[in-house]
């Protein structure tokens, strides 16, 4: 019988299928949210979050070298603690990730609104006040339905799609942040003394850390660990 082969994820493919997880939603919701929360000082919580996530990360891509499988981060704690604690690991990253594809659907939505073009900003009906209408959660279902299609269909189209994605995703951010740098930076934003700077105090950095999105937007380091067994050498290129 002859073996079906396997499309192999490569170095290029993995990093571009990393970064495009993490160039998501969260970080352009986050940084409002944390904005709000700590003030000027929400910068120091994303360095805080840096850090936290760093720390973790290395852990995981030592065991993800060390035992490269598909779905890996739902399996380490079944290889040290046993199955129970395996299962509800498993779960829990499992709900974790699930959630993120109705999360980019809506954010999806949200964005086309505010797009010029007429092939985008039909979606604008279905916003209101910032939030999608009842109405808008059936196109925010069509856009789960494509999503998912994209990721089911295989491993090469997925990939494919994704670089495209990637390049775009780290070009226009990139554009965007040093037009606005050139054009608006104003260095007073960030105030003239501590108070200015924190004025809801140091505990705020920690709650913007922990609750405006900000881990869950660097957590997305995660993709290539539970990709693994798709990745070719994954030793090396994890």
């Amino acid at each position: 019988m002859e073996k079906l082969k396997r499309h192999k994820i490569g170095l290029f493919s993995a990093i571009m299928l990393a970064l495009n997880s993490l160039i998501g939603s969260g970080w352009l919701f986050g940084s409002g949210s944390a904005a709000q929360i700590a003030g000027p000082a929400a910068i120091l919580s994303w360095i805080l979050g840096a850090v936290i996530i760093i720390s973790i990360a290395l852990t995981y891509v030592e065991l993800g070298s060390m035992f490269p499988e598909s779905g890996g981060m739902s399996r380490y704690a079944q290889y040290s603690h046993g199955p129970l604690l395996g299962f509800v690991a498993a779960w829990a990253n499992w709900i974790s990730l699930v959630t993120l594809v109705p999360m980019e659907a809506v954010a999806a939505v949200q964005y086309m609104s505010s797009w010029p073009w007429s092939w985008a900003n039909w979606t604008k009906n279905f916003i209101k006040n910032g939030s999608i209408t009842f109405a808008g959660l059936g196109v925010v279902i069509i856009f789960m339905l494509i999503f998912t299609m994209i990721n089911f269909g295989s491993v090469k189209i997925m990939t494919h799609f994704t670089n495209l994605i990637s390049i775009f995703k780290i070009l226009l951010p990139t554009l965007t942040i040093t037009v606005l740098i050139a054009s608006g930076f104003h260095g007073q934003n960030f105030g003239s003394n501590l108070h200015e700077f924190m004025p809801y105090g140091s505990r705020s950095i920690f709650e913007a850390t922990s609750v405006s999105g900000i881990i869950m937007s660097y957590d997305a380091f995660q993709t290539v660990i539970n990709m693994g067994g798709e990745l070719k050498n994954p030793r090396k290129n994890i």
